[in-house]
């Protein structure tokens, strides 16, 4: 008997370079492989794998656009994640993992990014300002482009942390960015929400440009409250159910 939402684990051909690349990087993220190391050869990893030689240049090219290997013409493939980027991927595969919820990444964010926004306001040098203007007006020009406004909207958020001049906090940022991914593409779906997200990270570069931290931090704590609003518009679940939902729901 047919079991509904079979059909979408069906494994295709046009699956295993996504399978097979999930599968290395699962390996180097458990340092199985370790940086510097090569990879086997592309006709090796066919042949133990059992799939085309076409399956796994198209894995290679997964892990790199991950940033996760690169290749040497003539010489191999050989891994160049840092220790650092293997600690990110690493919590952020345990968060897909575990299931952890919507209510807990939104914590999460709020205790990071608040902190994030008054370091920056305190210590941002002058190209950090420039790249945050840079990525407003980036913005601006492509806000009814959801799909790039997404990646913009995430790279702001990237820049506040660098912006802190604290190496730990991009990296703990990292960590839950798959699902800060997620919530901007859910809620780039309603009308208005691009536009609204621009506005409150235009208050907060005036903030941080100015150096007033207090102001920042006002000014993330507003943004993070009406992304969790919208958040709730699009999920359609009272507030007191969303503590149970992950964002593979």
């Amino acid at each position: 008997m047919k079991q509904p939402g079979l059909d979408d684990l069906k494994i295709t051909p046009q699956h295993l370079p996504t399978i097979i690349a999930g599968k290395l990087e699962e390996l180097i993220i458990g340092q199985h492989i370790r940086v510097g190391d090569r990879l086997p050869s592309e006709r090796e990893l066919a042949a133990t794998l059992g799939v085309s030689r076409n399956v796994i240049r198209e894995a290679t090219k997964l892990l790199q656009e991950r940033g996760l290997v690169s290749v040497q013409s003539g010489s191999g493939v050989y891994v160049t994640a840092s220790e650092a980027d293997i600690l990110s991927r690493s919590v952020r595969l345990y968060v897909r993992r575990q299931q952890v919820t919507i209510a807990q990444v939104y914590e999460a964010r709020c205790m990071l990014e608040f902190q994030n926004v008054r370091l920056a306001a305190q210590r941002a040098t002058a190209g950090d300002i420039a790249a945050l203007a840079d990525c407003l007006k980036r913005s601006r020009d492509n806000i009814h482009n959801s799909d790039l406004f997404t990646q913009l909207d995430v790279e702001f958020h990237r820049l506040l942390a660098a912006a802190s001049q604290n190496p730990v906090m991009p990296l703990l940022l990292e960590t839950i960015m798959d699902a800060l991914h997620a919530q901007c593409r859910l809620t780039g779906q309603l009308p208005g929400a691009q536009e609204n997200a621009y506005h409150y990270h235009c208050i907060i570069f005036e903030a941080i440009k100015a150096r007033d931290s207090e102001a920042a931090y006002q000014a993330i704590s507003d943004h993070l409250q009406d992304a969790w609003n919208w958040l709730l518009r699009v999920i359609e679940n009272p507030e007191d159910e969303i503590g149970r939902l992950t964002f593979a729901e």
